[in-house]
């Protein structure tokens, strides 16, 4: 298994982690974290999106 693969599955990781305690501390949490979160758990969605087309195009080189 590559290094690149390893840290995607970590970011996957994190943004599952994020979403659960996003959903749990919702009804507790203030308006700054309502508004950080998901602008945080979609900045790691992107960088695993960026990671998997930034592969592929290594690949068909």
């Amino acid at each position: 298994m590559s290094t690149d693969k390893i840290i995607r599955g970590i970011l996957l990781v994190m943004v599952l982690i994020g979403t659960i305690a996003y959903g749990l501390l919702y009804s507790h949490a203030s308006t700054v974290f309502k508004l950080l979160v998901p602008l945080a758990l979609l900045f790691l969605v992107g960088l695993v999106i960026r990671d998997v087309l930034k592969d592929r195009d290594s690949g068909k080189r």
